[in-house]
């Protein structure tokens, strides 16, 4: 049993101790991708797309309120991660990184960036995650990350969220976090605007600032009018998530893939064909996402191996190998919208999206959460 198999087994009995079942949606484990170990547990929650009272009352069917066990599950998530931080001792420490749109500004109210309203009426799970799920950790070792994406990007306008990153990079800068947008943006805009996302990615990271703040600034306004432009509302969507989720970690020694979709280019067309046996298809962003991971490597010399993301609303693995280097786009998925479940080609049901993705060496894994 490896170090990453023996953390998840302890991660997982935790989450069933405190009456939360985690269902393994999509795994990849390959020491080939070359992760530094450095006994990390690297917890990444995606979009919830909170609203307020008055703003889930316009928009009874989308965003986090959609589903009405989510709420419930995601304070017994978070409580069963406060305990297994406790167990964590010099081991392993964990990070825990919400990656963007946890509020929606945009359906709550297109004329004000303050999120006071939507926070508290979640505030079960806003307390927990930022107030007393931090303070139970007492201990440096496990910090909470937030991050801006589209639907809250202008939550920056209040003094006491301006922490919120559009960016982070850890495990050696191996490992880059994004919410996604400005992979959309990529798609629609490269190459003119791949320097551009470089700057403004890079020159946003606490304490890596590479670039002046008035280029920052300036990207700051670019993204702003992106955001006015993209359009703010979009219908809830059933996804798949490779038609099925697997209930067997398969834990293993040697290189084990579940559910993962590999590529022969990053460029490959959604609908084209590729080595996947299950036919699955690419992921949108895997050619901007690649695109801009050689860029980065450009301004910060390091490769990035992993790319973290949201946004999409729909959780899949995606690999890419070119020469032996290992690339991989994991998409968390969200805790808005839903999934098709059912089997293999056949899903005839939907369910609510509760996901989370996992980070632990070389073991990457997306997880579909719910109360037992």
């Amino acid at each position: 049993m490896t170090d990453s198999d023996s953390a998840y087994k302890k991660l997982l009995n935790t989450l069933k101790e405190n009456k939360v079942r985690a269902d393994l949606i999509a795994r990849l484990f390959d020491p080939a991708l070359g992760m530094q170990e450095d006994r990390s547990i690297r917890i990444f929650i995606p979009d919830l797309h909170m609203l307020s009272e008055t703003g889930q009352a316009r928009f009874p069917a989308y965003g986090f309120h959609s589903d009405l066990a989510r709420k419930g599950t995601m304070v017994g998530f978070l409580r069963a991660l406060s305990s297994f931080a406790k167990q964590l001792l010099d081991a392993y420490y964990m990070e825990v990184y919400q990656i963007g749109d946890f509020v929606d500004l945009w359906r709550e109210d297109p004329f004000s960036n303050n999120p006071s309203g939507i926070l508290a009426t979640n505030s079960a799970v806003w307390d927990l995650l930022y107030g007393n799920l931090q303070a139970s950790f007492k201990d440096p070792r496990v910090p909470v990350y937030f991050m801006r994406g589209n639907h809250d990007f202008s939550i920056m306008d209040q003094s006491e969220y301006n922490n919120w990153q559009r960016a982070y990079f850890s495990n050696d800068d191996q490992v880059a976090i994004l919410h996604g947008d400005v992979l959309d943006w990529l798609e629609k805009l490269v190459p003119d605007w791949l320097e551009r996302a470089v700057v403004y990615l890079t020159g946003t990271v606490s304490g890596k600032r590479n670039f002046s703040d008035k280029e920052v600034q300036n990207e700051n306004e670019r993204l702003h009018q992106l955001n006015q432009n993209s359009g703010r509302y979009r219908w809830a969507k059933s996804y798949r998530l490779g038609e099925r989720i697997l209930t067997d970690p398969r834990n293993s020694t040697g290189p084990a893939a579940d559910n993962v979709i590999r590529v022969k280019t990053p460029h490959q067309k959604v609908g084209e064909e590729n080595d996947s046996e299950d036919d699955l298809r690419t992921h949108e962003l895997i050619g901007p996402a690649y695109d801009l991971a050689e860029e980065l490597v450009k301004t910060r010399q390091k490769r990035i191996k992993l790319m973290v993301i949201g946004h999409t609303h729909h959780a899949r693995l995606v690999q890419y190998t070119k020469d032996q280097e290992v690339f991989v786009l994991m998409d968390c998925g969200a805790w808005t919208e839903t999934y098709w479940v059912g089997p293999l080609g056949q899903p005839d049901r939907t369910d609510h999206s509760r996901q989370v993705g996992v980070v632990i060496g070389n073991d990457l894994r997306i997880y579909q959460i719910a109360l037992l």
